[in-house]
């Protein structure tokens, strides 16, 4: 069975990048910063804003596959 990424809420993520909340989820509405939008909350992938930061916090436009979506766990055939 595939091991589902680990995501971080906006608090967790603002927090491990010393940001203050409220600009955290600004930069991701402006998508600015790597984040998945899932219902009315952002989520954050550790190993994204790590490559994002190493890559000198780039937008979307300079370096867009640092913003490509997260796949999703393939579900497996209980008949298999």
């Amino acid at each position: 069975m595939d091991k589902k990424p680990e995501l971080m809420n906006t608090a967790q993520a603002a927090e491990y990048l010393d940001l203050s909340v409220v600009y955290l989820r600004r930069l991701a509405k402006q998508g600015k910063i790597p984040a998945v939008r899932l219902g009315h909350t952002w989520r954050y992938l550790p190993e994204r804003l790590i490559a994002w930061m190493d890559a000198g916090c780039p937008n979307m436009s300079q370096q867009p596959s640092l913003f490509d979506k997260i796949d999703a766990p393939q579900e497996v055939d209980a008949g298999q």
